[in-house]
């Protein structure tokens, strides 16, 4: 693998992709993993610092990059598995049920552990305000990995109450 060089892309402000694309190894193929050579958390997902003091995820950065701006609430999966990689024909959009599935069928987990999977505040925010709007407790559980009765637990106050 070699570090990525890039052209100066004057369409971009301060060239933050170049500054992104600097801190990329690009493969030996021309479909193969481009991946984040710089700061990586404990799962190996790449970090990336921008604007200032802002952190992201440096495969959701480089969706974005791509493919313009999405959902905070969805996830940036990889086709690869390779929490490293960048490449944006490896990525795609989904919903942390989706993630979590998609986890799952590919062996990266145990079956067991959709059980045990906490929300983040901000899914508990998200599912409140759907639960506002009429959805089913079935329709939003699928989408999250955890079952019906957490959404409905979340709906009636037994969970979540610190949460306002």
């Amino acid at each position: 693998m070699t570090r990525c060089v890039m052209v100066e892309d004057k369409s971009f402000p301060n060239s933050k992709k170049n500054r992104f694309y600097s801190k990329v190894m690009l493969p030996n193929t021309d479909d193969g993993c481009m991946e984040w050579d710089m700061s990586k958390n404990l799962q190996e997902y790449g970090v990336f610092n921008h604007e200032g003091n802002k952190t992201i995820f440096a495969h959701r950065y480089s969706y974005e990059l791509h493919y313009g701006k999405f959902k905070k609430n969805l996830c940036v999966l990889h086709k690869c598995d390779n929490t490293k990689c960048v490449r944006p024909s490896h990525l795609f959009l989904g919903t942390q049920g989706d993630n979590v599935r998609d986890m799952v069928q590919k062996g990266r987990g145990r079956k067991t552990f959709m059980k045990f999977v906490m929300l983040k505040s901000e899914d508990v925010l998200a599912i409140r305000e759907r639960l506002k709007n009429k959805e089913t407790c079935k329709a939003i559980a699928e989408d999250y990995p955890v079952t019906r009765e957490s959404i409905q637990n979340i709906k009636s106050g037994r969970s979540w109450k610190h949460l306002k």
